[in-house]
């Protein structure tokens, strides 16, 4: 919320960087992901899109980390406060996905929280076509979209999101992202036809 950190100084960066010409066309919808969990992506991907509502954009920031989804807590949200994207994209009801975006707080912004179930399989989800239909959804309602994604390599979300994002972008921590994950990860990314834009390195004592 410090407009003047360090930290929020490198995010508006960031988005001016993403909203430069040799970008504009290829972020509207923009994929976050690491490869391990602890790396900085959940709160990089809200400030992103903290800062893309603040600078007058239409954002959408999207919890597809289904099995342990963090942004309810983030944005202090009980589980009666939104609809849940796993369980709406299981009823594969276009009609239904505009009750998803819940407002943020933060003018321009909404985020479409998700909530874990025993029931329903996000590789399951992964597989049908309301994914893509929910992406064709929210590219005509939104200036741009923002999602958090599962790490990379646990499971195999982030290859069908990638498929439909614009581009992504990989976090990475120095003192515990290794460079291996990370060069597998974007040859893998690279080799399914994603576009990977760039690497967001967290955490860097300057």
């Amino acid at each position: 919320d410090d407009k003047f950190s360090q930290f929020a100084e490198a995010i508006a960066g960031l988005r001016n960087l993403l909203d430069s010409p040799r970008y504009q066309e290829m972020s509207k919808i923009l994929l976050c992901m690491s490869t391990q969990p602890g790396e900085g992506k959940t709160i990089t991907s809200c400030s992103l899109a903290m800062s893309c509502a603040q600078s007058g954009q239409k954002t959408l920031l999207i919890d597809f980390d289904m099995r342990r989804p963090r942004l309810a807590r983030i944005f202090e949200k009980k589980h009666t406060d939104f609809h849940s994207l796993p369980h709406t994209l299981a009823k594969a009801d276009t009609s239904l996905f505009e009750q998803l975006p819940t407002p943020s707080g933060v003018e321009n912004l909404d985020v479409v929280f998700s909530k874990a179930s025993s029931e329903i399989s996000p590789a399951n989800l992964m597989g049908s076509g309301a994914i893509v239909e929910f992406f064709t959804w929210v590219r005509e309602h939104y200036d741009r979209v923002i999602i958090d994604s599962p790490p990379f390599g646990i499971v195999g979300d982030v290859m069908v999101l990638a498929s439909l994002a614009d581009a992504v972008m990989i976090m990475c921590c120095p003192d515990r992202t290794r460079y291996q994950p990370i060069k597998h990860a974007a040859r893998h990314l690279g080799e399914s036809g994603a576009r990977v834009i760039g690497v967001i390195v967290n955490d860097v004592d300057f």
